[in-house]
């Protein structure tokens, strides 16, 4: 077994495996029976692991990839930036059977050690090309000046401070009522 190191937090990395099995083998994993483990514990076992994010891992047969090939995929497909796939190139396009490509995320930021399956060899570890981000000032003039404060909010009363107001009035205006039909009378 080899072992791998998943840094916490890692992120933007991409993981490429070489996976050597059967159809059979890759039909358990990608679509599991009922009494099967799911794909996450399936690939996570292939990996040392108990459990990773399905969502973030693919396993497929290399053929699916016709004609764009596998260093192609990786750049088209994953966001890799084509100077750090093109060294490897030869190595990607020569891969048959089945590959397995893991997405930092698979391992919900959790360190880790993997241990890699006799069935999976390691092709290449890749980083995904993320473009520099820069902020220029906004071009109208609507997006120049200052930020005014928020107004304050208005004050809201008390529903039982209202209340308790009803509840003194009534007394009160019974009395005037009082006085003044016996007043009339």
């Amino acid at each position: 077994m080899t072992a791998l190191s998943v840094s916490p937090h890692e992120r933007g990395r991409i993981r490429v495996f070489a996976a050597d099995l059967d159809e059979t083998a890759f039909n358990r994993i990608k679509n599991p029976k009922t009494d099967m483990p799911p794909t996450g514990a399936a690939i996570g076992a292939l990996v040392g692991l108990e459990w990773l994010n399905p969502d973030h891992a693919e396993i497929f047969p290399v053929e699916d990839l016709e004609e764009l090939g596998l260093a192609n995929y990786l750049i088209d497909g994953a966001g890799v930036a084509p100077k750090d796939v093109t060294p490897l190139r030869r190595q990607l396009d020569a891969v048959e059977g089945y590959v397995l490509v893991l997405y930092s995320r698979a391992f919900d930021g959790q360190a880790t050690a993997l241990k890699l399956s006799r069935q999976l060899s390691l092709i290449a570890t890749l980083t995904e090309d993320t473009p520099d981000i820069t902020f220029a000032p906004l071009p109208t003039a609507s997006a120049k000046g200052i930020v005014a404060s928020q107004a304050p909010t208005p004050k809201v009363a008390n529903p039982h401070m209202i209340l308790l107001w009803v509840v003194c009035a009534l007394p009160l205006l019974a009395l005037m009522i009082g006085a003044l039909v016996w007043g009339l009378s």
